[in-house]
């Protein structure tokens, strides 16, 4: 379950250590986002000299969640940190 304000570590090797969440698309009223949505972050810690800078705003697609995600077979699967793929 990701809010928004909520920090996700990027998954790719972009440069970027850590991102904010500032909008959550599918709606204009979304509060919570899952696996597989797409959301606008705001980068808010990167390598020094990275073509992606502080304060950029991209969007991105949240692949890991600490919440669990129930399958139709019965398993769940969690994972240990939340994460996007920008």
């Amino acid at each position: 379950m990701i809010y928004k304000s909520s920090s996700l570590i990027p998954a790719d090797k972009c440069g970027v250590w850590v991102v904010k969440v500032f909008h959550l698309y599918r709606g204009y009223n979304r509060k919570v986002s899952f696996i597989g949505d797409f959301i606008k972050c705001s980068v808010k810690k990167t390598r020094p000299e990275n073509w992606l800078k502080k304060k950029t705003k991209t969007k991105g697609i949240i692949v890991r969640s600490k919440k669990e995600y129930y399958k139709r077979d019965g398993s769940f699967v969690k994972f240990l940190y939340n994460n996007v793929v920008l």
